[in-house]
């Protein structure tokens, strides 16, 4: 069972040289600030010294204990921060100066609305990494408005608001000194009800990345239970029904990118040798 496990799982520190850089939120409000707010420090090995927190902003529109940020480094020892929403913009930053904290970038918003207010089309759970060209690869929890059923009510506000959404597994790149892409589409699921994703990417020493994700959904139709119950047989899903459709996340499945985004791959047992044989 996959469901108590954050999906996306990027990284929240990175370690260059004698030093570690530790991103964090902290789930109580800030005067001033509405969302959840972020904070990087820096920890030397030599001293064993932690430096002071450096506050880097907020993201969404209240304190939300999904919004982990997480942080990668590039060839130039550069770092850069994207802030974790829940159905929002994620916010990116980038260190102006290698290695140092106290200075960053102007802060962009990727997708959603461009700001903190909440979106539509909204973000969740960043897997995040940086190659050995120095592009950035994002895969988030996405969702697609044209699946609102209701597209009048805002659910923060309202608690009629109907669930009826496309929750696909988005893609976003963004190239060395180029801009953000539009998002993606690496998965749309049949299903248009809560569903996730529980996905981690990563990257080998030959700069070939890799996405595994279990997939999870709940609030089946009645085909999509009988269709469960035909593959599981031994799963009691009246049991499950009681937890409101919660159902096991199943199957691991692994897709892959040669050419830095460009086209992804499910992943099979041949591809893995002869990646190993070319070495």
């Amino acid at each position: 069972y996959f469901r108590d496990v954050m999906a996306g799982a990027g990284n929240a520190t990175v370690t260059t040289g004698n030093k570690t850089f530790v991103t964090y939120m902290v789930a109580e409000e800030r005067e001033g600030v509405k969302g959840t707010p972020h904070y990087i420090v820096s920890y030397n090995h030599k001293t064993k010294k932690v430096s002071k927190p450096h506050f880097l902003g907020e993201s969404g529109h209240r304190v939300d204990n999904h919004n982990a940020p997480v942080i990668a480094l590039d060839s130039s020892k550069n770092l850069h921060v994207l802030l974790g929403t829940h159905w929002h913009s994620m916010v990116y930053f980038k260190s102006k100066n290698p290695m140092n904290i106290s200075q960053w970038n102007t802060p962009y918003y990727i997708e959603g609305n461009g700001d903190n207010h909440w979106s539509r089309n909204g973000l969740t759970y960043p897997g995040f990494i940086i190659d050995h060209k120095n592009t950035i690869h994002l895969v988030v929890r996405g969702r697609n408005s044209e699946f609102v059923k209701n597209d009048t009510a805002d659910p923060a506000l309202n608690k009629n608001w109907s669930h009826i959404l496309d929750y696909a597994l988005v893609y976003i790149r963004k190239k060395e000194n180029g801009d953000w892409e539009s998002r993606k589409d690496l998965v749309v699921p049949k299903h248009k009800n809560y569903s996730n994703w529980y996905h981690k990417i990563s990257i080998d020493k030959k700069g070939n990345i890799y996405l595994a994700y279990f997939y999870y959904a709940h609030n089946l139709s009645d085909l999509e239970k009988k269709e469960y119950q035909s593959k599981w047989p031994n799963e009691n899903l009246s049991d499950q029904v009681q937890k409101k459709d919660k159902l096991a996340a199943h199957d691991p499945v692994l897709i892959h990118t040669y050419n830095q985004g460009e086209q992804w791959y499910i992943t099979t047992t041949s591809n893995l040798l002869d990646n190993l044989q070319h070495k």
